[in-house]
């Protein structure tokens, strides 16, 4: 895998404005830098586009819905909008450890070839000073079990993933 492959992080927001600036930020503060950041605004009625366009970084890309649409089309849209051949989501409530993309990178370059997601556990208190450990998950694993796990602690390779499940 090339070092610095492209991911795009999804964004999706809906009328937090007043706290999607944290997890923008977040973004912005990886150890992983060649990355596109997707914000796909559900139809906010609040200062969501205001706040976003505060930042001036130019891998940002605002998307707006013109009404609701829900959770899933938001991300949909994302990945639609995608250059890359990774997608990792982060809900915009949320925010990423700094090496959270680096160190998901980390695990499909040495993992097989048919790895589809990588997740990270997630812990609710920000202060504690955990060791996050990653969990693997194949194409066929998901598949077989029928089980997803926390779509926003995940990065996930396009490539065979998604083409026959979502669109």
């Amino acid at each position: 895998m090339d070092k610095q492959v492209l991911v795009t992080i999804v964004i999706p927001t809906y009328n937090r404005g007043y706290i999607l600036s944290r997890a923008i930020k977040s973004v912005l503060n990886q150890t992983y830098q060649n990355m596109e950041i997707i914000i796909v605004d559900d139809g906010s009625k609040d200062n969501t586009e205001e706040v976003v366009k505060k930042f001036t970084d130019t891998r940002i890309q605002y998307i707006r819905h013109s009404e609701n649409r829900g959770l899933s089309a938001a991300r949909n849209t994302g990945i639609k909008n995608s250059k890359s051949d990774f997608v990792a989501f982060l809900d915009s409530d949320d925010e990423y450890l700094p090496e959270k993309i680096e160190k998901s990178l980390e695990v499909f370059k040495n993992a097989r070839e048919n790895l589809g997601m990588v997740c990270s556990n997630y812990y609710w208190d920000a202060k504690k000073k955990e060791n996050i450990a990653l969990l693997k998950y194949s194409l066929e694993d998901v598949k077989k079990n029928w089980q997803f796990p926390a779509v926003g602690s995940s990065l996930v390779r396009k490539k065979g993933f998604f083409k026959n499940w979502f669109f």
